[in-house]
């Protein structure tokens, strides 16, 4: 995988305006470009419940902005029927509908757009398993998590669901990056709660083994905005490891055996090098380059087999989509500066 510094965005704008932010994301997002999640337009797009559509036992309150799981046990023949459609192969009866993505089929609709400025492929992102089940409670408040019953549908219905969105991309472009946000892998160690590494890693890593057994030419990412144990990402089958590098960057390079190994097979670093946060209004491109600059001398020193162009995409820390509409946009053009600024240093 050649990076050579090309942006890459983390999902979610503040925007309720889609014709705009959509065009505007593809004028600044002419190698990888995506589609738009917008919580603010509607709490159908919100992170979590946007990927809820199709799953059993979802109830979804749109007055009070609430998503929860009811008891599978209750319902025996929701959860005979989701697991015969998943038997069966089903991908259809896992879409995402207009009402859930706006973005999505705005993306499809500017195909001629988007092909016409020759990308290198087409990104779609989902949330991930961990950090939905995580999130995303059951009736009693408890997180679906720890009910083991609960955190099987979340991760085989996320799988059909991400089937179906990457078979939707392809229709655009064949070559397709696809993200996987996982922000609660922050959790992991932290000592907030107790969580079983080994189990967080099987359910990631088997979410993408299969998917990859459906599409293996899909480069998939994990995208953590916080810290976390990064040899989770780094001995995964991930092909990209996405990060806030510039609030937590030295924090990935203590990795240096692992990291070494994942670059060395062909992965590749999004440096979240851009804030999403007020920040961003105060601080210059010369300070980003500077700062990324150093990050990127130690990489290449831990990875003497590539070029530190080739595994390096510029990205911001995190999505924008709780900031206002002049911040994300300030984020979005710096992201796609300090890309250009980074391939005239690196060539």
């Amino acid at each position: 995988m050649n990076a050579n510094f090309s942006p890459l965005l983390i999902g979610s704008f503040p925007h309720k305006d889609i014709d705009y932010i959509a065009n505007l994301v593809l004028d600044d997002l002419k190698d990888y470009p995506m589609w738009v999640q917008l919580p603010n337009r509607t709490f159908y797009e919100s992170m979590y419940v946007q990927y809820s559509e199709g799953l059993p036992f979802v109830n979804i309150n749109i007055d009070d902005k609430k998503i929860f799981f009811s008891n599978p046990e209750n319902e025996p023949e929701e959860l005979l029927d989701f697991y015969s459609k998943v038997e069966e192969n089903d991908i259809e009866n896992f879409k995402i509908t207009e009402k859930f993505s706006a973005g999505l089929y705005k993306f499809a609709e500017l195909k001629e757009k988007i092909i016409a400025n020759n990308p290198k492929a087409v990104k779609g992102h989902t949330t991930g398993p961990f950090s939905f089940a995580l999130t995303v409670t059951d009736e009693n408040k408890r997180a679906s998590w720890f009910d083991v019953n609960l955190r099987d549908i979340i991760k085989t219905g996320l799988k059909m669901k991400a089937l179906w969105q990457i078979g939707f991309l392809k229709k655009i472009k064949k070559e397709v990056i696809f993200f996987i946000d996982e922000p609660y892998l922050a959790s992991i160690g932290s000592g907030v709660m107790s969580i079983n590494r080994d189990e967080v890693a099987e359910t990631i890593y088997s979410f993408i083994d299969e998917i990859k057994a459906e599409y293996p030419d899909v480069k998939i990412a994990i995208h953590c905005c916080g810290n976390t144990d990064w040899s989770i990402i780094l001995d995964s089958p991930a092909d990209i490891l996405s990060y806030d590098s510039y609030n937590y960057g030295k924090s990935l390079l203590l990795y240096k055996d692992k990291l070494a190994k994942f670059l060395e097979k062909g992965g590749a670093i999004a440096w979240g090098a851009v804030p999403t946060s007020e920040e961003i209004e105060s601080i210059s491109i010369d300070e980003l380059k500077s700062k990324i600059t150093e990050l990127l001398d130690e990489a290449k020193n831990i990875c003497k087999t590539r070029k530190v162009s080739d595994f390096s995409f510029i990205s911001p820390a995190c999505g924008t989509g709780s900031l206002s509409e002049k911040t994300a946009e300030k984020i979005l053009s710096m992201t796609s500066i300090l890309s250009d600024e980074m391939k005239k240093i690196y060539g």
